[in-house]
């Protein structure tokens, strides 16, 4: 049978490679991995947006140099704490994940990567690097420094993909060509912008940090974005008000009132059940929900509580217990949102979508915003780091960025040298 789904792929790579061959004189090939065309437009819509309102932009940008610093400081405490527990035998598999593209319309998790649909992967990359790299462009001509170049690129980064599977496959001492397959098909869609380097130096400290902080900023911003058309638009379009049941504990308070599965419950203690989109970030700034979704309904609700059910069917009375391993009353039911009909596009193809532009545009601004020489972090921080000595500021920063990396090296072979 035809893979509809591969043979996608194939022709985006088919009608990629044309247009290449097509615009040839305008592209720019470095070191065989990278694809550069040069354009003069991108650059004049950033000057347009840039005088758009300057005032603005310098607040704005003020405000990402705040953000961007808050982020470096939580990114760095969690890299130690991270290695902390791998070192203590918390981590059985690396805490680190690869994301790598596949060219099927699944993805899979597994130890040191996860793998996700290939248009998922070019339309999440797209969507993370371009405004990243734009936002350093209007920034950067806001504080009137010069652009030497603007354009698009296609990284091709199978090279560096298959030495990690070469090596993966060594650590693990196991072999799977779907590996293989997916970093084939690796490739980074992105922008890039070039500010004149010897300006930009010569500029003011609070210059630097603002065209420096743009790009994860911009990341920060779309993560946030993609949480708020999820929670706000996608989730509440696709889902009715009520819980469906779809298993029963028959010794527990709700099995001994007489709920069966298969029911739809509209009410709890007379308030309509209403169900909420668990925020896709929460992991990564410390909050905690059980799930993709939680009801809003049983978040007041106590042990030994008497509480009373409305569901399709029946009405039920019950008194909750008390779940010893989470510590939270216990009614004894498992259960699913109610969809919608035709709401499988919003739940099987926007939700997944969004949640990963979220999760990874986070991920990359934060990884970006570390105090690693050259990301945007690290020339931050060497920026500041020059103010306070001038003799030993490239000391520091050169062994800053060598214990994080090593930290992020030791998070993905810590479990296996244990």
């Amino acid at each position: 049978m035809v893979d509809v789904y591969l043979l996608s792929v194939i022709a985006f790579f088919a009608i990629l490679a044309i247009l290449i061959y097509r615009d040839r004189k305008n592209v720019e090939v470095k070191n065989r991995i990278l694809v550069i065309k040069r354009t003069k437009k991108f650059r004049d819509l950033l000057d347009n947006i840039a005088r758009i309102s300057p005032r603005f932009w310098k607040i704005f940008s003020t405000i990402g140099i705040l953000i961007a610093i808050s982020v470096m400081v939580v990114g760095f405490l969690s890299i130690g704490k991270t290695s902390y527990d791998v070192a203590s035998g918390l981590y059985e598999q690396p805490p680190y994940q690869f994301v790598i593209p596949t060219p099927t319309a699944t993805g899979s998790i597994g130890p040191g990567y996860i793998s996700i649909p290939f248009w998922f992967w070019i339309i999440t990359i797209a969507i993370i690097l371009i405004p990243h790299e734009f936002l350093h462009g209007v920034i950067a001509r806001t504080e009137k420094i010069k652009l030497k170049s603007v354009g698009l690129l296609v990284f091709l980064a199978q090279p560096f993909a298959l030495l990690f599977v070469l090596a993966y496959s060594l650590s693990t001492r196991s072999f799977n060509f779907s590996w293989i397959l997916a970093a084939i098909f690796l490739i980074l869609p992105g922008a890039f912008v070039e500010p004149d380097e010897n300006q930009l130096k010569k500029s003011k400290l609070l210059t630097r940090l603002r065209v420096f902080a743009a790009g994860s900023f911009a990341n920060i911003l779309i993560a946030i974005f993609a949480v708020l058309i999820m929670m706000f638009l996608i989730w509440p379009s696709s889902v009715s008000p009520g819980i469906y049941i779809v298993q029963v504990n028959e010794t527990g308070p709700a099995g001994l009132a007489g709920l069966k599965p298969n029911v739809t419950l509209l009410e709890i203690n007379g308030e309509k059940i209403d169900t909420r989109l668990c925020n896709p970030l929460g992991s990564l700034i410390g909050e905690t929900c059980r799930g993709v979704f939680y009801v809003k309904q049983f978040e007041n609700l106590e042990p030994n509580q008497i509480v009373t059910l409305k569901s399709n069917e029946s009405s039920y009375t019950l008194r909750l217990s008390y779940n010893e391993n989470t510590r939270s009353p216990y009614m004894g039911i498992g259960y699913a949102p109610v969809t919608r009909q035709n709401s499988g596009f919003q739940l099987d193809v926007l939700m997944p979508l969004f949640s990963m532009i979220a999760l990874f545009s986070f991920a990359v601004g934060m990884i970006n915003i570390l105090p690693i020489y050259p990301l945007d972090g690290g020339l931050m921080f060497e920026a500041v780091m020059k103010k306070v000595s001038k003799k030993n500021y490239k000391k520091i920063v050169k062994a800053i960025t060598i214990i994080i990396i090593l930290m992020i090296f030791y998070g993905f072979v810590g479990p296996y040298l244990r």
